[in-house]
């Protein structure tokens, strides 16, 4: 039986974030013992095509980075994919390099075990990995882990209003619970308010006037985190 292995970029810390949170089979990143954090996830197995594992991995690092921004906070920086290889059958590693086409090359190595062998017990889903599997089922969860992973005011007032859009308006977010009014009412008027933000705000018109005590981006990116964890503790 193939493996594929994803091969991830970034700091140190951020990639030890993830290979706290991201143990199961679907999504695996563990330090090799050579020195490099490396994706692996059941759902590369049944795939033969490069291409189509590196997709499929793009879109489960977009989902890890906002899942983990969401759990461990501002500090975590998101990491990024840095190469694909293969084992074989014979524990042969295959590179593979994305440039105009795929090129392959090779080097001797042994296997490394599977994540669902014998070397690697199973352990109960993280808060992290749980929040994947629902931006994996739910578009909009997703949608919301990417805005708010950018963390910039406009994309920050994006994730705020797919919550809103899952609720059905703005006040439906207040009366679940989700957010208590005075706060929303200062995070919009700030986000809207060019007065206050200049070219980051979300409108350029000058008619919306800043909130008498407006929110910084960092108490707007903690208000919206708190709400998209509120959403999906419902889903």
């Amino acid at each position: 039986m193939t493996e594929w292995l994803v091969r991830l970029k970034g700091h140190e810390f951020d990639l030890g974030e993830l290979s706290d949170h991201f143990a199961s089979a679907k999504c695996n990143v563990k330090k090799d013992d050579d020195g490099y954090y490396y994706l692996r996830s059941s759902d590369f197995d049944q795939m033969t095509e490069p291409d189509a594992v590196r997709g499929r991995a793009l879109r489960l690092i977009e989902l890890m980075n906002g899942a983990a921004k969401l759990h461990a906070g501002e500090g975590y920086r998101p990491v990024e994919f840095d190469g694909l290889s293969r084992i074989d059958e014979h524990g042969r590693r295959h590179h593979h390099v994305f440039l105009s086409a795929v090129v392959e090359g090779r080097s001797r190595m042994t296997a490394t075990p599977s994540v669902g062998g014998t070397a690697n017990a199973p352990r109960p889903p993280s808060g992290a990995e749980h929040l994947v599997d629902l931006a994996d089922q739910h578009q909009e969860v997703a949608d919301a882990l990417r805005f708010y992973e950018r963390g910039d005011w406009v994309n920050l007032y994006k994730a705020w209003e797919v919550v809103c859009d899952a609720a059905g308006n703005t006040h439906q977010v207040v009366r679940n619970g989700w957010a208590a009014e005075p706060d929303r009412s200062r995070f919009t008027g700030t986000t809207q308010s060019r007065e206050e933000l200049g070219d980051e705000a979300r409108h350029a018109s000058e008619k919306f006037k800043a909130p008498k005590n407006p929110m910084s981006l960092e108490e707007a990116r903690a208000f919206v985190r708190s709400v998209i964890r509120a959403w999906v503790q419902t889903l």
